[in-house]
């Protein structure tokens, strides 16, 4: 049995209520600033020295030339006529016999096998192996 009271009013079943879509509101990008962009360092002008260390030794490049030497082929895997003088270094390493015959030593006498006192001495690397 079920009863129904006629004099109550009949309501309309509740409607599901759906909240509107929202939308997310569009952005520009957002970017980093940019820093202006800068000039690459120069580095100074390099002027040419006026000494330079040729094996182990400091040489004058304007006393060398003022004896007509040439600085630039100093040191350079070539005995250079010109620069076989003292105040050119013997050229550099270039010219290890140079350095010897000027102190007096005789490079042909050197590894003769015979110690000789005139190439006895560190520019005649001590007479090679005979002292």
């Amino acid at each position: 049995d079920y009863y129904v009271d006629a004099a109550a009013p009949i309501s309309a079943p509740a409607k599901a209520t759906v909240p509107p879509p929202t939308i997310a509101p569009v952005l520009p990008p957002t970017m980093a600033p940019v820093p202006p962009p800068t000039a690459a360092p120069v580095p100074p002008p390099t002027i040419a020295p006026v000494s330079q260390q040729v094996s182990g030794l400091v040489l004058n490049k304007a006393l060398c030339r003022s004896k007509g030497g040439k600085p630039r082929f100093i040191d350079d895997g070539k005995c250079d006529k010109f620069n076989r003088i003292p105040e050119c270094n013997y050229d550099g390493g270039d010219c290890p016999f140079a350095r010897c015959r000027g102190v007096g030593g005789r490079p042909k006498h050197i590894n003769d096998g015979t110690c000789d006192d005139f190439n006895n001495k560190p520019e005649c690397n001590h007479d090679g192996n005979d002292c």
